[in-house]
């Protein structure tokens, strides 16, 4: 059997339900609830209440009614607004980038390269004449050796000549070494100086010395072979030779530099020490 309650709800929707509206919805469900304290009805009210015609809404108002709520949720206290999305570069099409952009973009800028002259020839070096070691050196023209004046140390103490020692002495023995491009070093080994041009110049005259003071191309000599097996010493000038001072065959006569000649005064004979 049918409850009055229910038959009067279902003629009360059917009757009203060409012109139900929302707030009439309300309406019913407040009343039937305090009446029959039933979810059922209550339930029951709010779906008739839906008007049974729908409304067509224009498709750009409802994107524009979007847009409007979209931007009131971000106005709205507490909420924090909304930043657009940073492009990116990965989601353009690929048919839409420049090639020829692409590829500057990723080849580096070509740095210029320095010009890089040819090395000069090395001029190849002269074998030496004599080898390095320790020798006695003779004047041709008196047979007496070369000595350092009194066995001095001092700075300037002259190269002369003296009567040779029975068995080479260290004040008689000089140490040559090959410094290359032909030339030599001349030291006393009792002094341990070398041997230079006095003054460092390039003078006829200038006398030969022992000096500690690094005199570069005033203390190299070059040695050059003669066909009798002498040697004639020649300094860096061309035309300087060593030269026993005036062709005195005397003690103690002093060794100088002077312009090349003949005479037996600038040829010596070198004799290795053992």
């Amino acid at each position: 059997m049918e409850s009055p309650g229910l038959t009067f709800l279902f003629k009360d929707f059917s009757q009203n339900s060409d012109n139900c509206d929302r707030a009439s919805g309300i309406k019913l469900f407040v009343g039937y609830w305090m009446k029959y304290g039933t979810i059922l009805f209550s339930a029951f009210a709010l779906i008739s209440c839906t008007p049974s015609t729908s409304l067509e809404i224009p498709q750009a108002q409802i994107l524009d009614e979007s847009n409007n709520s979209s931007n009131l949720d971000t106005d709205k206290p507490g909420m924090p607004a909304q930043s657009e999305a940073p492009a990116d570069d990965s989601m353009v099409p690929a048919d839409t980038v420049d090639p020829e952009m692409d590829t500057q973009k990723e080849l580096p800028p070509t740095q210029p390269q320095p010009e890089t002259l040819p090395e000069a020839p090395k001029e190849p070096d002269e074998p030496p004449v004599i080898p390095s070691g320790k020798y006695t050196i003779r004047s041709a023209a008196s047979n007496r050796c070369l000595d350092i004046a009194g066995a001095n140390k001092a700075d300037g103490q002259q190269l002369e000549i003296y009567d040779c020692a029975a068995k080479p002495s260290q004040q008689q023995t000089f140490a040559i070494k090959y410094v290359g491009k032909k030339f030599y070093e001349i030291s006393n080994v009792s002094t341990a100086k070398p041997l230079m041009i006095r003054g460092q110049e390039f003078n006829k005259g200038q006398l030969i010395e022992q000096s500690s003071i690094a005199g570069g191309k005033f203390q190299q000599f070059e040695f050059i072979p003669q066909d009798d097996g002498t040697v004639k010493i020649r300094s860096q000038s061309p035309d300087l030779f060593w030269d026993v001072q005036g062709g005195h065959v005397e003690n103690k006569t002093p060794v100088q530099v002077w312009v090349t000649n003949d005479s037996a005064n600038q040829r010596f004979t070198l004799t290795l020490v053992p």
